[in-house]
């Protein structure tokens, strides 16, 4: 999560269970920071 905050890449993986069954989902995204450090798109 810390390069997350730092406006980096980050990657993380989901294991969800739906009736009964587990789902995998991966998560891929980076966080842009306007000049007054506010997230502003994902």
């Amino acid at each position: 999560m810390e390069n997350a905050l730092k406006g980096l890449m980050y990657s993380v993986v989901h294991r969800i269970i739906a009736n009964g069954e587990i789902l995998w989902v991966h998560e891929r995204a980076s966080i842009k920071f306007d000049e007054e450090k506010t997230q502003y798109m994902l």
